[in-house]
């Protein structure tokens, strides 16, 4: 030991490394594999969200943060959606995800 106390240890060597902490709050995300139903839409939480047509079937990765919801197909961004509150059973719908039947 070299005599100094852990409180002197810090202030004296790792202090001034340090960075300051972000402006932004943490925002808590849950992320889920979930399967696209043949109305083209995604549902959580007995909420239903729209995604492109061509994905109906598939399985995609859903990012639900408290004010927003990603849907990535693969690596790629597939559409968001504003995330619904309240009432179930409420529909977010784009019209650009609607199959040529639904136009």
């Amino acid at each position: 030991m070299d005599g100094t106390t852990r409180s002197q240890h810090f202030t004296l060597e790792e202090a001034q490394l340090l960075q300051p902490l972000l402006s932004e709050r943490f925002e808590s995300v849950e992320c889920k594999q979930l399967k696209i139903g043949r109305k083209y839409h995604v549902t959580d939480d007995y909420q239903h969200y729209s995604v492109p047509y061509k994905l109906t079937g598939t399985i995609l990765k859903v990012r639900l943060a408290a004010v927003k919801i990603t849907v990535f197909d693969g690596e790629a961004v597939a559409c968001g959606h504003p995330r619904k509150h309240g009432r179930k059973g409420q529909y977010s719908t784009m019209a650009g995800h609607l199959g040529p039947a639904s136009k």
